[in-house]
């Protein structure tokens, strides 16, 4: 996995207005969507027609910044993950065996996978100091811009035995994939629930499932927040 060959990156522009810009699909969601008489089945029709305690509707604005973070949070970064996970535990065929002879592990397995290579161990979260931080041997000044390496973090010796090892039963494993603190990510608890039912079914029904090429040959998508595989080709 370390080995994947690098994919190209995206050629967009990296400023504050194209971050902050809705992706074309998004910023005609209100006026070109049907607006029926009641709310639909999908959540995206409940918010666009939902009101706040004032009988105000979600902004457009709003509904754009939601359903973006709905498609990236709530949907990208699990599904992609699932494949790297899955990439992870074929790798070595040790580890898929270990799984298939003792299922109580899929637990451990998602969380140690997740310390491992938090979602393809992108840049990091970009945060930003408000006031003076001081830290260990040095101090983050106010209006400061810093890089959170969540993979650096898991992969600190002063807190994890032999943290460059993939051990399926490590426990406790207070991992940082998902962030912590008042910022840690509201939609762990579905996403751990996903990755723990799918590894379950994909053990239950293939069990034979193994990695079609070598893992030095995977490609990651690179250039944005996490880092997933291009494609996982496998055999059964």
């Amino acid at each position: 996995m370390a080995d994947a060959a690098p994919a190209t990156a995206p050629s967009y522009p990296l400023t504050a207005p194209a971050a902050l810009e809705p992706p074309a699909e998004w910023t005609g969601l209100r006026q070109n969507r049907p607006i029926a008489p009641a709310p639909g089945d999908d959540l995206i029709s409940r918010l666009m027609l939902g009101t706040d305690n004032d009988g105000e509707p979600m902004s457009r604005a709003g509904l754009v910044a939601t359903g973006q973070a709905l498609l990236l949070a709530g949907h990208e970064t699990t599904a992609g993950f699932i494949a790297m996970m899955t990439a992870h535990l074929l790798a070595d065929r040790t580890r898929w065996e270990r799984l298939l002879a003792d299922r109580s592990l899929i637990r451990a397995a998602v969380e140690e996978v997740l310390r491992f290579d938090p979602n393809g161990s992108g840049f990091g979260m970009l945060r930003y100091a408000h006031e003076d931080v001081e830290l260990p041997g040095a101090l983050v000044p106010e209006g400061t811009t810093v890089v959170c390496g969540m993979a650096a973090a898991n992969r600190d010796e002063r807190a994890w035995d032999q943290p460059d090892t993939m051990d399926l039963s490590r426990t406790p494993n207070p991992h940082l994939a998902f962030g912590a603190g008042p910022h840690s990510c509201l939609g762990q608890p579905l996403a751990r629930t996903e990755l723990q039912a799918v590894l379950g079914v994909l053990l239950r029904r293939l069990p034979t499932l193994a990695l079609a090429v070598e893992p030095g040959q995977l490609r990651r998508h690179e250039g944005m927040l996490t880092t997933p595989l291009r494609e996982l080709p496998v055999t059964w």
